[in-house]
């Protein structure tokens, strides 16, 4: 599994100090992830895998429509997804 934060977390007390969610949402863009989830589909298909499904939890739903998308994902189950554009994203 790709690291979609690049090693900066939310951190696990966020909610109980100062935050800024939009800074931190605005360095997490599918620009930021998509050569990381890419990577990861390249090595697994490098190393014989032939068939890959997804799942995807609020912030991990746009990686797995991606890879569903573009046909890579055989199976693809989301849940709270965040920061899909539906239905531009969908279509």
């Amino acid at each position: 599994m790709p690291d979609l934060f690049q090693g900066d977390a939310r951190p696990a007390d966020s909610m109980n100090q100062s935050f800024d969610r939009a800074a931190w949402v605005a360095r997490h863009g599918p620009e930021s992830w998509q050569p990381d989830v890419d990577a990861v589909v390249v090595a697994l298909q490098t190393e014989g895998v032939e068939w890959i499904g997804t799942t995807g939890y609020c912030f991990g739903a746009p990686p797995a429509w991606y890879l569903a998308l573009k046909g890579v994902s055989k199976a693809t189950a989301v849940t709270h997804p965040s920061r899909l554009k539906v239905p531009a994203d969908l279509e």
